[in-house]
């Protein structure tokens, strides 16, 4: 995982195809999303991710994966955020 940007993150799974990325990302946002935080006075808040996905494909370089990757989650996000899209060739 490497901090991306002010709110972003990139998490890479090496050896892991789209479809598994999709279930791993998907459960992280599930547990994130039942997460209660106590922020003092017995009083808790929560929190939602969103999450893009891309593939690495033969010959990309790093900036075109992220870029893909980028667009999936700003699509993500501008679609109710709190899920989990896919970036589709």
């Amino acid at each position: 995982a490497y901090r991306y940007g002010g709110e972003e993150f990139l998490l890479h799974l090496n050896g892991v195809d789209v479809a598994t990325a999709l279930v791993i990302c998907e459960r992280l946002r599930e547990a994130v999303a039942a997460m209660e935080i106590p922020i003092g006075h017995g009083r808790h808040m929560g929190v939602t991710i969103s999450f893009g996905v891309a593939a690495l494909d033969s010959g990309d370089i790093a900036k075109q994966v992220v870029a893909r990757a980028d667009a999936a989650l700003y699509l993500a996000k501008n679609t109710g955020r709190n899920k989990v899209c896919a970036h589709t060739a």
